[in-house]
């Protein structure tokens, strides 16, 4: 109810057929936000008795103690202004905020539909579903510092010299990726030198080359793509070979 002013939400109200002492008693309960521990005693008594009211009040309550379960209970507050989807949300609603960027409105939000699914099956399935707002998100982080400086392009590249030696060129490529090292293989399998071509212009340091003639002699052709540098190595011994040129 944030997004629109009273008078509009009012206005709103009343065309939906509300008496203008309903209206008020609404827009009361929209100004109640807070700890759980104060506003849901407060509702309790500010709440008109009846069975619908009290099952909700319950599943708040229930959905506050499962909060606390967690040890979350002091990032939650209650705050009867949300309001998202009133045609398929049935239940609680939620919505998620950076405590440090307020400016960014909800980086998530979202809630119970008990119901919603029958309109795509044959009958009522509890759920809760949740959706984020990327680009809230994406700004919070980026003003927190927390985005990680990560180096996108390979640090080594596979080349394979023939389709005869795929598999082998792949088991390279899968040991200096579960080595830790940024590693990359051509998937159309160009030919050579299309590949050398691609290392080049993506600035890969290395790049293993995989050929017949090599691995009948149990090796594998390393090239230092910074010095023009070639030579043959073993293959089993790639990656310790790589990794101290990469030191």
């Amino acid at each position: 109810m944030g997004k629109k002013g009273p008078e509009q939400i009012e206005g709103e109200l009343g065309r939906a057929g509300l008496s203008q002492d309903k209206v008020k008693r609404v827009m009361g309960f929209a100004d109640i936000g807070g700890d759980a521990d104060k506003v849901l005693p407060d509702l309790e008594k500010k709440l008109p008795k009846s069975d619908l009211i009290s099952k909700g009040l319950q599943e708040l309550t229930g959905t506050i103690d499962n909060v606390d379960s967690l040890g979350k209970r002091s990032k939650v507050q209650v705050d009867l202004r949300i309001v998202r989807g009133i045609s398929y949300y049935d239940g609680t609603v939620f919505e998620a905020y950076d405590q440090a960027g307020e400016d960014v409105g909800a980086v998530f939000g979202g809630g119970r539909f008990d119901k919603l699914c029958r309109i795509y099956g044959k009958r009522d399935i509890p759920a809760t579903g949740v959706a984020g707002g990327f680009e809230r998100l994406m700004i919070s982080l980026e003003k927190k510092g927390l985005f990680p400086d990560l180096e996108q392009n390979p640090q080594v590249y596979v080349a394979m010299a023939g389709e005869e030696v795929r598999d082998e060129t792949i088991k390279v490529l899968r040991a200096l990726r579960e080595s830790g090292l940024r590693a990359d293989r051509d998937l159309k399998e160009r030919p050579l030198k299309k590949q050398m071509d691609y290392a080049a212009s993506a600035k890969v340091r290395i790049v293993v080359i995989v050929g017949p003639r090599e691995l009948k002699e149990g090796n594998v052709r390393l090239r230092d793509m910074k010095t023009g540098e070639e030579r043959n190595i073993p293959k089993n011994r790639v990656v310790d070979e790589i990794a101290k040129l990469l030191a």
